[in-house]
């Protein structure tokens, strides 16, 4: 047991070594010659005193989610949040075409330094390079199993190269024009935080090339000079 460091303590130290070391028995009878040990002797205060089992909770205010949540969406219904974001679990089948299985759009999120994601030139064309923050995800939407892409508690295409899950960032309609917004596609690049404070998951993810076209082909396959691919989409 290390020594008490007198400058964190002005009282009388018990020194290590024979029957006055830190916590030894009866080390803080009045009887045994030993002064008290701030160490040993110390009582925890009420607000350091651990939690029971009973006494925990996962943010008890929880049912104030769907408030916030309606908020928030009425943000995205404004035009202040003009990024979608989608989780998509793909697989490509025996044609060797990329289906979506499922596509979940999380509604409300917020999308974070955007303008942070360099742009390199690839074969596939401009491919962003780097990281983007995403805030405001509900709780009540998903769970964390889902944003890890995980399927009957494994993680879907974990050693199956025809599997993929990634989250794609598109333009709304009405903010990308005629032509359509560009698609952008990401996986997560750390482990997703839940913010109970502020009810909401917080995501970082980072690039992943190669996207999907504005019509949702898949561009992964390189085709030949004036061949258009079909679009690879499951309804």
């Amino acid at each position: 047991m290390p020594t008490i460091d007198p400058r964190l303590y002005s009282g009388p130290v018990r020194q290590p070594g024979g029957s006055c070391s830190p916590c030894a028995p009866g080390s803080s009878d009045s009887g045994d010659g030993c002064p008290p040990s701030p160490l040993c002797d110390a009582k925890p205060l009420p607000g350091n005193r651990p939690l029971s089992e009973a006494e925990l909770a996962c943010n008890p205010l929880a049912g104030l989610q769907g408030i916030v949540d309606r908020a928030r969406r009425l943000q995205h219904q404004f035009g202040m949040r003009p990024y979608r974001l989608f989780m998509i679990w793909a697989e490509r089948r025996s044609d060797g075409e990329w289906y979506t299985v499922r596509e979940i759009e999380l509604v409300p999120c917020r999308v974070i330094a955007l303008d942070g994601v360099d742009l390199e030139l690839s074969q596939a064309g401009l491919q962003p390079e780097g990281s983007i923050s995403v805030r405001e995800v509900s709780p009540a939407q998903v769970t964390e199993d889902m944003l890890l892409g995980m399927v009957d508690g494994e993680r879907w295409g974990a050693g199956d190269t025809a599997r993929e899950f990634y989250f794609e960032l598109r333009l709304g309609p009405a903010c990308a024009g005629p032509a359509g917004g560009r698609r952008r596609r990401f996986v997560l690049g750390a482990e997703p935080h839940y913010d109970a404070e502020n009810f909401q998951w917080r995501l970082g993810l980072v690039d992943q090339a190669v996207s999907r076209s504005r019509v949702g082909e898949d561009r992964s396959i390189q085709t030949k000079p004036g061949q258009r691919q079909r679009p690879r989409i499951v309804p």
